[in-house]
């Protein structure tokens, strides 16, 4: 009995929203960890969070990918790949959970968690640019451009919450508003940059596809957890050397909540969401927007 095409992709789109709410989920936590960490030590809060993403993948890849793990074939295909355009965009990314961080500083954690959050809509544009020739996901029609222009009013609103109402902006400390603002919009443009993280797992799954007993999509996540690892350690020094520089405190608190948060979200919630990307067959935007 052959079957059916589309009851197939209905049943892939099916299993990636499933996956997605569990995500968002994991995401959810994240502004709790920020306000219970991240406060003081934004940069070494970054570091801490690297360094438990990191190990969250590295035990999803030891139990899921053993073979590819441990194979000298793979690591000398990975090592080619390592300094390219698409690596160097990606580890720029891994910078965002310092300005994300940093921003509720300024403003409420509250506020600079949903304007943070804005980063699928640069997401969704740069993963339809780069996957354009695949035609891998649906065009971004005229009516999903509207709601990316109401998304950006609802912005707007938000930051006037900060002043408590649009008539009283000017009375409440503009330079922290702004300041703040410009840091968490930063960090969500940062994020957005992880869309070059799906190109090169991509690319390093097409040089491995004549490995046995893997599927595309199962290579396909390999490439793109293998390189979260990477970029995560290439990431950690910069950051714990930038957060010394600003006399961060290196406090139980930020280390401790930093690391559980990159666990949880950085690893638990980024690897059910990229599954749910690669399981799909509908827009990233649909997606990226549930």
């Amino acid at each position: 009995m052959t079957s059916n095409p589309n009851q197939t992709q209905q049943n892939r789109n099916k299993t990636a929203v499933g996956l997605m709410f569990v995500a968002v989920l994991g995401y959810s936590l994240l502004p709790l960890f920020v306000a219970l960490g991240g406060n003081e030590g934004p940069f070494i809060f970054n570091a801490a969070f690297r360094i438990g993403m990191a190990s969250g993948c590295a035990l999803f890849l030891l139990i899921t990918y053993r073979p590819l793990l441990f194979s000298r074939t793979v690591w000398g295909l990975i090592k080619n790949r390592v300094i390219d355009t698409s690596m160097l965009l990606w580890i720029v990314s891994y910078f965002e959970m310092a300005f994300y961080a940093w921003s509720a500083q300024f403003i409420d954690v509250s506020i600079a968690a949903v304007l943070y959050e804005t980063w699928p809509i640069l997401f969704i544009i740069l993963t339809g640019w780069l996957f354009s020739r695949e035609k891998r996901y649906r065009k971004i029609s005229a009516r999903i451009l509207v709601l990316f222009f109401v998304a950006f009013l609802g912005v707007a609103s938000v930051i006037a919450s900060q002043a408590g109402g649009l008539g009283n902006l000017w009375d409440t400390s503009l330079f922290a508003l702004g300041l703040g603002v410009v840091i968490v919009i930063t960090a969500g443009v940062l994020t957005s940059l992880t869309a070059f993280g799906f190109r090169w797992g991509s690319n390093l799954a097409s040089e491995l596809s004549d490995i046995r007993n893997y599927s595309k999509d199962a290579l396909e996540m390999f490439g793109v957890i293998v390189g979260i690892a990477i970029c995560c350690l290439l990431t950690v020094p910069l950051t714990t050397t930038i957060g010394f520089a600003r006399n961060e405190p290196l406090s139980s608190e930020t280390v401790m909540f930093g690391a559980l948060s990159g666990v949880i979200v950085g690893a638990g919630a980024s690897i059910i969401w990229r599954k749910a990307n690669f399981v799909t067959m509908i827009s990233a935007s649909t997606l990226c927007c549930i």
